[in-house]
C-alpha cells in the first residue's frame, strides 16, 4: 500500500490530500509525504493519561483507502493489492467499493493484537492502563494467534476475575473492577449485560480510588460509574457524578491530563442533553471542543445538541466539521441528510443517504429514509429496492411497510398499512393513509378513529385537524367538523383558504 500511495501522490497529489486521515491511519510515517493531519489530545496523550479511543477507526480508514484507490484506478487503470489475510474488514471494503482493484491474499503479518499470554502477563502487573486497554479493546478483537474458543469479552472476564482472586493490591483491584463494570455495562453481548452487577463493580472501583487518593483515579472511576448510571436510566445520578469528576480535575489537576478534562465535559454534556438541559449541554460541548478542537466526534455530538435546540444551520456546520476531521464514517452524513430532508432538500438528502449506504449497506435508518424520499419522488423501482433490502434486515419495520403501502394498489396497501400499525400503532403516516382508504370506501367512522389516534401523537398538525374535519363532515357531524376546522386555523402552516371555504360551506347549510 505504501508503494501505491506514493505512486498516487506523484501523479495525483489532490487525491492523497483528500484522504490523508485514511492513509496516515495505515501508514503514519507518510505524513512527511502527504502532509500531516491535526492531532487530537488522544493522539498526543501519554498512555497513562489516555481515556478516549475512537471507535471504528480502522473501518473509516479502510473506506478512505477504498475511495482513494477507486478514484485512482478509474484514472490509471486496474491494480492488484496484496492484503494480510487477517485484515478481513479492509478486504471486504476494497472488494465492494474499489472495483478495479484486485485483492490478493498475502502471507500473514506478525500479529499486532495481544495474545492471551501477552494479555495475562501485562494485566498481572496490575497497571491501571493495561486493564483499561483490555476493557477498551475486548469488544473489538478476537485472538487470532491462539485457537481460543472464548470471545471479545469472555476471555477478558475470566482473566479479570482470576486477577481479583490472586491479587490484593488496590491498583489491580481498582482496575479490574472498572474493567468488569465496563464489560457488563457495554462490551458483553446484550444477553450477558448486567447493569446491576456493573454498578456494583463500578462502585467498588470508586471506593478503591478514594482509598488511593489520586485525583485522576478518583475522577476516572466516578466517570465509569456515571456511564453505568446513565445506561441504567439514572441521568440525575450520572449528572451528579460527572459534575464531581469535573470539580476534582479542575481543582486538583487543572493543568494535567487535558484529554480527560475534555472527555469529562463531553460526557457531562451528553448527560445534560439527556435531561433536556440543552443550553448547559452546549456550554460543556463548547468547553470540550475548545480543549480538543480536532476530535471529530465532539463536533458531531455538539451538532446533535444544536439540532435539538432548533438550530439546524449550526448542526450542519458541526456535522460537516466532523466529516472534515476524519476518514469517512456514516453518522454525520446520515444526520445531515436527515436535516436536508426536513428542509425539503430532497436531492441533498438522497445524496447523503446514498453515501451512508455506500459506507454501510445495512444502515437501516438510511434505507428507511431514502425509500420514503424515493417513493415521494415517484422513483418506484428504486424505492421498492430499498424497501425490500430494509425488510430483509428488519421484517416488521413499520416505516418500510407503510412506505411500501404507498406504492401498492388499494387492497395490498390496506394490508401493508395494517401490518405497519400492528408493529407500531402510533405511526402517523400509516394511520393517515389507512384513514384515507377508509374514507374512500365510505367508512367514515373508521377514518375518524384513525385520525383521532394520529392527533394524539401529533396534536399540532393542522392538516390532521383538517382531514378529521372532512371525515366528520362526511359523517354528518357538522358541529364537530367546525370545531376541527377552527382548531386547524389556529395552528401555524394551516391552509386558511381551504379551511375558510369549509367553514363557509357548513355555515351555509
Amino acid at each position: 500500500m505504501r508503494d501505491v500511495v506514493l505512486r498516487v501522490h506523484r501523479e495525483h497529489p489532490n487525491l492523497t490530500a483528500k484522504h490523508r486521515y485514511a492513509i496516515l491511519t495505515y501508514i503514519p510515517e507518510l505524513a512527511e509525504v502527504v502532509g500531516p493531519v491535526p492531532q487530537t489530545l488522544t493522539d498526543i496523550a501519554s498512555w497513562d493519561e489516555r481515556t478516549r479511543f475512537q471507535d471504528g477507526i480502522t473501518r473509516r480508514a479502510a473506506h478512505g483507502i477504498a475511495e482513494l484507490l477507486d478514484t485512482y484506478t478509474r484514472l490509471a487503470g486496474p491494480l492488484t493489492l496484496t492484503v494480510d489475510p487477517t485484515d478481513q474488514e479492509l478486504r471486504a471494503i476494497l472488494h465492494r467499493r474499489a472495483r478495479l482493484v484486485t485483492v490478493r491474499i498475502g502471507p500473514p503479518a506478525p500479529p499486532e493484537e495481544p495474545t492471551e499470554e501477552v494479555i495475562r502477563n501485562h494485566i498481572s502487573r496490575g497497571a491501571f492502563e493495561t486493564a483499561a486497554l483490555l476493557a477498551k479493546t475486548a469488544n473489538k478483537h478476537r485472538l487470532h494467534a491462539f485457537s481460543v474458543r472464548r470471545t471479545d469479552p469472555e476471555l477478558a472476564e475470566e482473566i479479570l476475575l482470576e486477577l481479583q482472586e490472586n491479587h490484593t493490591d488496590p491498583d489491580t483491584l481498582m482496575a479490574t473492577n472498572y474493567s468488569l463494570a465496563m464489560l457488563y455495562a457495554a462490551f458483553h453481548e446484550p444477553a450477558r449485560r448486567d447493569l446491576q452487577r456493573a454498578k456494583a463493580f463500578a462502585q467498588k472501583a470508586v471506593e478503591l480510588a478514594d482509598g488511593l487518593g489520586h485525583p485522576f483515579a478518583r475522577s476516572f472511576q466516578r466517570n465509569g460509574l456515571a456511564l453505568v448510571e446513565l445506561r441504567s436510566g439514572n441521568a440525575d445520578a450520572a449528572l451528579e457524578l460527572t459534575t464531581e469528576c469535573v470539580r476534582i480535575m479542575e481543582t486538583e489537576l487543572p493543568d494535567s491530563a487535558r484529554e480527560h478534562h475534555a472527555v469529562l465535559h463531553i460526557n457531562r454534556a451528553r448527560v445534560l442533553q439527556t435531561l433536556g438541559l440543552l443550553e448547559e449541554a452546549r456550554q460543556d460541548f463548547d468547553t470540550a471542543i475548545a480543549c480538543d478542537p480536532y476530535f471529530p466526534e465532539y463536533h458531531y455530538y455538539r451538532a446533535g445538541c444544536a439540532r435539538l435546540r432548533g438550530d439546524d444551520e449550526a448542526a450542519i456546520v458541526g456535522y460537516e466539521r466532523a466529516m472534515e476531521l476524519s476518514a469517512p464514517w456514516p453518522e454525520p452524513y446520515y444526520s445531515r441528510g436527515d436535516i436536508r430532508a426536513a428542509q425539503g432538500d430532497v436531492q441533498g438528502a438522497l445524496e447523503d443517504f446514498g453515501y451512508v449506504l455506500e459506507l454501510d449497506p445495512d444502515h437501516l435508518d438510511a434505507r428507511v429514509n431514502r425509500a420514503a424520499l424515493l417513493a415521494e419522488s415517484g422513483a418506484r423501482e428504486a424505492a421498492m429496492a430499498d424497501i425490500e433490502h430494509g425488510l430483509r434486515l428488519a421484517p416488521g419495520n413499520a416505516h418500510l411497510l407503510c412506505t411500501k403501502g404507498l406504492l401498492e394498489e388499494s387492497e395490498a396497501a390496506r394490508e401493508l398499512f395494517a401490518q405497519a400499525l400492528a408493529s407500531d400503532p402510533t405511526l402517523t403516516p400509516a394511520l393517515v393513509n389507512s384513514a384515507i382508504l377508509d374514507y374512500d370506501d365510505g367508512d367514515f367512522a373508521a377514518a375518524i378513529e384513525k385520525l383521532t389516534r394520529a392527533l394524539e401523537t401529533v396534536p399540532e398538525d393542522p392538516d390532521l385537524w383538517f382531514n378529521r374535519g372532512v371525515a366528520l363532515q362526511a359523517a354528518g357531524r357538522h358541529d364537530a367538523a367546525v370545531a376541527d376546522y377552527r382548531r386547524a386555523l389556529a395552528l401555524p402552516g394551516a391552509d386558511r383558504t381551504e379551511l375558510l371555504g369549509k367553514l363557509a360551506e357548513l355555515n351555509a347549510r
